[in-house]
């Protein structure tokens, strides 16, 4: 596959994806606030963790091994 041809077909996954989360959001939002706070809290979460992870590989608290070759 060309270097191209995956950009494009990532640029549409990702375009793809903010669309369903725009759904949920909008759709949440019909439901009520409390809804959509708990969609927010879903969808940003896993963020969250991603951060909190990074922060605590790069301070060396965990050692989790991502991207290195385990033998």
């Amino acid at each position: 596959m060309s270097k191209k041809v995956a950009v494009a077909l990532n640029l549409v996954l990702y375009l793809f994806n903010l669309g369903i989360i725009t759904i949920t959001f909008v759709l949440a939002l019909n439901f009520g606030v409390y809804t959509l706070l708990a969609a927010l809290t879903g969808t940003l979460s896993v963020v969250i963790v991603i951060m909190v992870n990074t922060i605590t590989e790069t301070l060396g608290i965990t050692k989790n091994q991502f991207g290195e070759k385990v033998i």
